[in-house]
């Protein structure tokens, strides 16, 4: 399906289609350069927002020495922290073999019973890949609909302490970033909760200014149709 760039609730990943937040996008590139990495970055918004169109555009509006990893957690099985792990997984591994870096060391995926995966990512896994991307590098980990992961805690299908665990492989590690995307619901609880917690790293998406949603509206069709100003007004 072809991206419609008049759905709020069908981001866009097209740098042709997408409109405005250029301070925000500004904001990551100074907050990533900057060698702190220890909070995550955290853009809040309503839903059809924009938050994973932004994401979309991280990768073309930051150094090339930051490799991104998406990962969508509205796509991703959260019943237990397997599928957590596995998505995480199956994104670095894609990343990896876009910049051509080797995927030939890479752990296999073991089995929950037999290991904590949590800590197998944290050591065995990432280690690994962070070598593999050459020391110049570093990761930036983006996860969407962080929000998501919050619920799964609540109900007891992750782990109480995950994003402790996060904020831990933020400190273990001074090449992984992170950046995160959630629903403007859980601010409150995001500020009291590391790797979110610091409120010099969030972000809220508000509306575009006018002009902007303007050239929302008008630029993806002007070789279509022209809008009457009466009718702009409207949309």
């Amino acid at each position: 399906m072809s991206e419609n760039p008049y759905n709020p609730l069908q981001p866009t990943s097209d740098p042709l289609l997408f409109y405005g937040r250029e301070e925000t996008l500004a904001a990551i590139q100074l907050h990533l350069v900057s060698g702190t990495n220890r909070h995550a970055v955290t853009i809040f918004g309503q839903r059809g927002m924009g938050k994973s169109s932004l994401l979309s555009q991280v990768p073309l509006n930051i150094d090339e020495r930051f490799v991104c990893v998406y990962i969508d957690l509205n796509q991703v099985e959260l019943d237990d922290v397997s599928g957590f792990i596995a998505a995480v997984v199956d994104q670095i591994r894609a990343m990896l073999e876009v910049i051509e870096a080797s995927t030939l060391r890479l752990p296999s995926f073991p089995d929950a019973a037999d290991v904590d995966l949590l800590d197998w990512l944290a050591g065995e896994y990432l280690e690994v890949v962070l070598a593999a991307i050459r020391r110049s590098r570093h990761m930036v980990l983006m996860f969407d609909d962080v929000h998501l992961l919050f619920d799964a805690m609540d109900t007891g299908n992750l782990p109480a302490h995950l994003m402790t665990f996060l904020s831990v492989l933020l400190d273990r590690y001074d090449r992984l970033n992170m950046i995160a995307a959630l629903d403007i619901t859980y601010e409150t609880r995001a500020l009291q909760t590391a790797p979110f917690d610091n409120a010099q790293f969030h972000h809220r998406l508000t509306n575009l200014a006018p002009e902007i949603a303007e050239a929302v509206v008008t630029e993806p069709a002007k070789e279509l149709y022209a809008f009457e100003p009466p009718a702009l007004r409207r949309v």
